[in-house]
């Protein structure tokens, strides 16, 4: 919002335009409530608690910015951020099935992430190396990406 503002949009305008991205997890969040008859509220303040502790949408910005010289380069943007708005949906299942009682946000994430430390360290330490550096190559959003489905497989109580 802050950005569009300084490019001198309406505070208005731009208040709304900055809401339109989130509308995009609506159905994914519904969809998660339902099947694990929890609270809407919960599940959205979990997927986007989750989101800020990951840094997910530092890690977007990254995937927008990168550059495409070709077709297949747009499709493949698009195609990691697609990704990992589908890993946000899936990690932020695999806590609530973590812990099929609770109720309140921060113990849902601090749990999960207290059992799942060495795992996640993975991850900042991928993004660490992100912020080393720029542009990025398409192969390393390959990888982040899959470090991320791995996150997911390593930390579902499930498997």
């Amino acid at each position: 919002e802050n950005e569009l503002i300084n490019a001198n949009v309406p505070k208005a305008i731009a208040s709304y335009v900055s809401k339109l991205s989130t509308l995009f997890s609506a159905m994914d969040l519904a969809q998660l409530a339902s099947c694990d008859k929890r609270n809407i509220e919960l599940v959205a303040k979990l997927y986007f608690s989750l989101g800020v502790r990951l840094e997910f949408h530092w890690f977007l910005k990254q995937i927008t910015k990168q550059s495409v010289t070709n077709h297949w380069q747009a499709l493949a943007r698009l195609s990691f951020r697609e990704e990992l708005d589908w890993q946000q949906r899936s990690l932020t299942e695999v806590i609530l099935r973590n812990d099929i009682k609770s109720k309140d946000t921060k113990h849902l994430l601090d749990n999960w992430f207290e059992l799942n430390g060495q795992s996640l360290e993975r991850w900042y330490n991928i993004l660490a190396d992100f912020r080393i550096g720029q542009p990025h190559e398409f192969a390393k959003f390959s990888v982040a990406l899959r470090e991320l489905m791995l996150l997911r497989l390593n930390c579902d109580p499930t498997n």
